[in-house]
């Protein structure tokens, strides 16, 4: 089966385009419309090009659909006002991309979307300073689900995790560690200001491993933060692997100095003219370009800043060949996108090829009562904790339910309960059901078959529901590129978990009818095939038993 470079619904929307002799670059949108309304596309058509020649949307409308007569697909299609043309699917229309399904199994859908320009995705990039905690953990889900996403769209991605092991926050970890390891060994501290200093307990442990190390002996400062910097390294990644997120990338800003790409870089803005000095300092001209005022990137004692840094580090990404630059950052950065768009700029490359997807908070709460999430003494709510206690799938998923620029808040009770109204639970039981039902169905002789023989025994209601809904997978992971949030998977497959619940509740599936029997159990199989892999693209376990 030859690997398809467009979804069914964009087929569809590209044939609808020929049909209608639409200019080329037209924009409209072919998609299933909201709420109530009884229809399994809709367009906007009418609506656009009744604004565009001042006529009446129904006038337009009716013309259209004289025109689109004759779709293979549709056995339908209508006006609703004020001007939305919808669309009802023939049945035996769906059969292919149905089969494509039970065919393609873990590969479905086998389909190429990249556009040739290979993904650097820059996620969770935590200072290592401390422990991760549940903030980093919904850029975490965010950044991997996507990466997945894009991969089984056919993009070549890299995940890379962007260390910042330079600067004065480091110092300050450096700083820690050492009066904790003078602690240690009953020594005075007091004249050293710990105002500023890292206070969790993690400390106390680096402090003790290098005690440990160096025989109960304190080394120098630059040992210290060496050391400091690669022991919470270990633990990030380690509380990384138990959230199932892996990179394949780990990129230090120290070694952007130690190797002289960062002055290399600095040095060539200056040679373009994009930089001034002033005060001892140099200036990055961002007012000229994109940003609101002028930024430092090298200070008056000749070290290079963050920003200074940060724009060598993109220069090293579009440099190894990424195209499509997507950086996943708290809401706390907002200040720093213009910035860091007018260095692109800078640099020779197109700002619109770098996408920044700010998150916002994740708050937790605990049978509707909100948790503190942090103390004075330096102590949070880490990923650890939280995967620890709920476990890494529904942690995952419930990270994944909102667009990434929208609050996140949920309960921590809620997530453990093994109950349908626990959304992953309602889900990966969906899966279990499925699961069930084939092997039921394989002591009588019955198995889920490579294609469908007659779509068409599909009579009831639910059963086209569920088969129109199926259908719309590759265009729902499609959006979460485009939109760059994984929550449309999240809630399609709490919808198409629904659907099935309600059909094994309506419907039997091995009966008397033998064909119409085989034809139900290789609904149920493809149902439990796209549960298992969207679960997958959200790094979710699909358990064949709960």
């Amino acid at each position: 089966m030859a690997q398809s470079t467009q979804t069914y619904i964009q087929v569809i929307k590209e044939q609808i385009a020929s049909r209608l002799a639409l200019e080329k670059g037209f924009e409209f949108t072919l998609e299933v419309p909201p709420g109530n309304i009884h229809a399994d596309l809709s367009t906007n058509i009418a609506l656009i090009l009744a604004k565009k020649n001042k006529t009446n949307p129904k006038t337009i409308a009716e013309e259209l659909i004289a025109k689109l007569q004759g779709l293979p697909y549709f056995e339908k299609i209508e006006f609703l006002a004020p001007g939305f043309i919808n669309f009802h699917f023939k049945i035996s229309a769906l059969k292919d991309e149905f089969n494509k399904i039970l065919t393609l199994k873990d590969k479905y859908p086998e389909i190429n979307l990249s556009d040739n320009k290979p993904v650097l995705i820059d996620f969770v990039s935590s200072n290592p300073t401390g422990p991760l905690h549940i903030g980093h953990g919904r850029g975490a889900v965010i950044g991997d689900s996507l990466a997945k996403i894009y991969t089984q769209l056919g993009y070549k991605v890299l995940k890379e995790y962007y260390i910042n092991d330079v600067g004065t926050q480091i110092d300050f970890l450096a700083e820690s560690v050492l009066v904790q390891a003078k602690i240690q060994k009953n020594e005075d501290v007091s004249s050293f200001n710990t105002e500023k200093h890292y206070k969790g307990s993690y400390i106390a442990d680096v402090a003790k491993a290098l005690l440990e190390k160096h025989n109960n002996q304190i080394p120098e400062i630059s040992v210290i933060k060496e050391f400091a910097v690669d022991k919470i390294m270990d633990l990030i990644k380690q509380d990384l692997k138990d959230f199932n997120v892996a990179f394949d990338s780990f990129i230090n800003e120290s070694m952007l100095h130690k190797d002289g790409t960062v002055a290399k870089i600095i040095d060539s803005l200056n040679k373009k003219d994009m930089l001034y000095e002033k005060d001892g300092a140099l200036w990055f001209k961002s007012d000229d370009i994109e940003d609101e005022k002028d930024r430092v990137v090298k200070r008056q004692d000749g070290k290079y800043t963050y920003f200074g840094a940060d724009i060598a580090y993109h220069w090293y990404k579009f440099n190894r060949g990424y195209k499509r630059l997507i950086n996943i950052w708290g809401c706390d950065h907002h200040g720093y996108v213009p910035r860091v768009k007018s260095a692109v700029k800078a640099l020779g490359e197109n700002p619109e090829d770098v996408d920044v997807l700010l998150y916002q908070l994740v708050s937790l709460s605990r049978n509707g009562v909100r948790i503190k999430m942090s103390t004075r003494a330096g102590e949070f709510v880490t990923l650890k904790e939280v995967v620890d206690e709920i476990g890494s799938d529904a942690a995952r998923y419930f990270m994944s339910t909102k667009t990434p620029g929208t609050h996140l808040e949920f309960d921590l009770e809620l997530a453990k309960k093994k109950a349908t109204e626990n959304p992953i639970f309602y889900i990966q039981y969906a899966h279990t059901r499925c699961s069930g039902i084939i092997r039921e169905a394989q002591k009588t002789g019955y198995n889920v078959k490579d294609e469908i023989t007659d779509i068409e025994l599909f009579k009831e209601p639910i059963e086209r529901t569920l088969i129109k809904k199926l259908l719309m997978y590759p265009d729902t992971i499609n959006r979460c590129i485009i939109i760059l949030s994984p929550h449309y998977l999240a809630n399609y497959l709490l919808d198409l978990a629904g659907l099935l619940h309600k059909y094994y509740d309506s419907c039997r599936v091995i009966t008397d009818d033998k064909a119409l029997s085989q034809a139900r159990l290789d609904l149920v199989g493809a149902v439990k095939q796209v549960i298992h892999n969207g679960l997958a693209l959200l790094s979710i376990s699909a358990p064949e038993k709960m």
